[in-house]
């Protein structure tokens, strides 16, 4: 009687077979290559841009039953901001329909500190300021104030002054 060998291929090193580590459930294969998810990631066969651990390939962030890739390659799904994820799926903070990101870049919302968020749904300080009567403009006397709490700034800030009677 001879000996018998058997070989398979364990990619993630658990002493199994990665074909009884799908079929058992202890390993994911969402795209259905016969190799465990965790492998197609550390090869770089899959990719993993928001690092949550499941291949870009694998997402379906809306729920269309259509991978997200997929979803935007086929036009079921717009990606005006190319990040790889369904314009429904990105942050929209005033529910206007367009992708915060993508109105900061057209420049139809203003993000003064460039955090990625529009100024109307970060909080940007607007405020104006009242004085008392102050004497007119080019008078002998300098005109003074104090603006209590001004608003943090990265860059540069336009202070405009108007004189209403």
């Amino acid at each position: 009687m001879g000996a018998y060998e058997y070989s398979f291929v364990d990619c993630n090193g658990n002493g199994l077979s990665d074909s009884i580590d799908i079929a058992d459930g202890t390993a994911s294969d969402c795209n259905l290559n016969g190799i465990p998810d965790i492998c197609d990631l550390q090869s770089g066969f899959s990719s993993d841009t928001d690092a949550n651990g499941v291949p870009d390939d694998c997402q379906d962030c809306n729920t269309n039953w259509i991978f997200d890739p997929i979803d935007i390659e086929q036009g079921f799904s717009l990606d005006c901001d190319s990040n790889g994820v369904p314009d429904e799926c990105d942050t929209d903070c005033n529910d206007n329909g367009i992708v915060d990101a993508c109105e900061i870049a057209d420049g139809s919302a203003f993000d003064c500190d460039e955090n990625g968020v529009p100024d109307e749904c970060d909080g940007a300080m607007q405020f104006k300021f009242s004085s008392g009567p102050l004497s007119p403009i080019g008078a002998d006397t300098p005109q003074q104030f104090t603006i209590e709490n001004p608003p943090h700034a990265s860059s540069e800030i336009t202070l405009s002054i108007f004189c209403y009677r």
